[in-house]
């Protein structure tokens, strides 16, 4: 090979080495350039998250509204349009469905006053775009308000107006219709003058509510040894006593009634006094004794119901309640033509309702709840009053106009503080001397013996042993 052709074959293969090195510069070049556009975009999106601007796209903005409607049975990942719904085997593309109905058996299409925006065009729903900064919250908004539960008809919710028994209140309490105008009537119970238009209007309220008063306090002493009679006063189904308590009229009932009758005392030993009160009246004689009757009796009713719950003798006044005991024994005992004369009033010739004869029944109740009671109180109150001897005197005066179930209370009362605690740590207290003890001994042979001898049933539920042993040995 001549100098010549070694030359051009040199300065060919500097030329291919240049060639070389030179495409290795362009693509280092290119990859630079790719990693600063990548660097660049990073940049971007962290100024984006620092300004508080990351918004979704418009494809995500639809895609999450699509998501979340009812007629939308999958998912749509990594599809730019959201598929269209399903249809139902022999339904046209371009059919319409109308407001409210589906034609999935699980979904509920929420009629098109949603505020979604959608309507019943052809395929799937015309969604209306919110703006880019509201669509994560009206996303959530649509979600919350395409959700439908099903609902029961009025009448199988339970405890729902509807679903009650008109009737009555389904366990043989009064109606609700009943219920609310016994709750009216004690309502309307107030401390109103005697003879004053307000008194009389009280005493037509008083005859409803004694009536169901009568029938609740029959229940619960027939009752009080079973289970049921156990319960409290908001599980059984006395209404009277309840509406009383819940009116805050308890005490009110006892005031008045004491109030009475210190009035018809007083008009007992002022006769003048009655008349000057009733000739201020457009009413007879007989209207204004019936009307005291009844007051007396239909209050004193609802007090007896009141005393046979034990809820409502722990909030009673229970130095006033005892204190009208006492006043009433005494005036009968100083006035026993006072007593004749109310025998006489009644039909049967026997006091039944009157409080000379409810005295003793509420007395019994007292006594049988003393351990619910504050019994050191209450046993006091028996010590200042003489309660014992002045039952017994009591008995044994007026045991001849007496009703059999009022003598069985009183001797039941007696028989109760005989065997309580206070009676047998300290008798002399409540038998202070002879006087006491011969009034103790002539209830139990007058009255209390002959009741027992003439009634074997009362003999074998009453439980006066322990009255009967004490006498015996004196």
């Amino acid at each position: 090979m001549s100098k010549t052709e070694r030359e051009e074959s040199r300065e060919k293969g500097n030329g291919k080495r240049r060639g070389r090195e030179k495409g290795k510069d362009r693509g280092k070049s290119k990859s630079k350039s790719k990693s600063k556009s990548k660097d660049k975009g990073k940049g971007k999106g962290k100024g984006k998250e620092a300004d508080g601007d990351d918004l979704p796209s418009d494809r995500d903005r639809t895609m999450a509204l699509y998501e979340s409607t009812p007629e939308n049975g999958e998912s749509n990942d990594g599809d730019d349009q959201p598929a269209k719904p399903a249809l139902a085997p022999g339904r046209s593309p371009t059919a319409r469905t109308p407001p409210g109905r589906s034609d999935s058996p699980h979904r509920t299409t929420p009629p098109p006053s949603s505020s979604r925006g959608e309507s019943g065009s052809s395929g799937g729903p015309s969604l209306r775009l919110p703006s880019a900064g509201k669509a994560k919250a009206v996303s959530a908004k649509t979600t919350a308000v395409s959700i439908r539960r099903p609902s029961l008809p009025t009448s199988q919710l339970p405890n729902s107006r509807h679903g009650r028994s008109k009737s009555g209140s389904g366990s043989g309490g009064p109606s609700r219709k009943s219920a609310t105008d016994i709750r009216h009537a004690i309502r309307s119970l107030s401390a109103a003058p005697v003879f004053s238009s307000q008194w009389f209007s009280m005493c037509d309220a008083l005859e409803s509510v004694a009536a169901v008063a009568v029938k609740e306090t029959k229940a619960v002493r027939d009752g009080c040894g079973s289970p049921s009679g156990r319960k409290t006063l908001w599980e059984r189904d006395e209404v009277c006593v309840r509406f009383v308590l819940e009116e805050g009229k308890l005490n009110l009932v006892v005031r008045n009634l004491r109030e009475f009758k210190v009035m018809q005392r007083n008009m007992v030993l002022n006769p003048s006094f009655k008349t000057s009160l009733v000739g201020k009246l457009k009413k007879g004689p007989m209207q204004v004794d019936e009307a005291l009757r009844s007051f007396e009796d239909n209050l004193g009713v609802v007090l007896l119901a009141c005393v046979w719950a034990i809820e409502a003798m722990q909030t009673m006044d229970m130095p006033l309640l005892l204190q009208h005991c006492a006043e009433t024994m005494q005036f009968a005992l100083a006035k026993p033509e006072f007593v004749a004369g109310l025998a006489e009033a009644h039909e049967s010739g026997v006091l039944q309702q009157c409080q000379e004869a409810v005295v003793l029944s509420y007395l019994l109740r007292v006594l049988s709840e003393l351990d619910s009671l504050a019994e050191d109180r209450v046993v006091e109150l028996f010590d200042e009053l003489k309660l014992m001897p002045l039952m017994a005197s009591f008995l044994a005066a007026h045991g001849s106009v007496l009703s059999n179930a009022a003598k069985a209370d009183g001797a039941q009362a007696l028989a109760t503080l005989v065997e309580s605690e206070a009676f047998v740590t300290s008798p002399e207290a409540f038998l202070p001397d002879d006087e006491a003890e011969d009034a103790i001994l002539a209830a139990v042979n007058s009255v209390i013996k002959p009741m027992l001898d003439a009634s074997p049933a009362m003999a074998a539920t009453l439980r006066v042993t322990a009255l009967l042993t004490l006498v015996e040995g004196w």
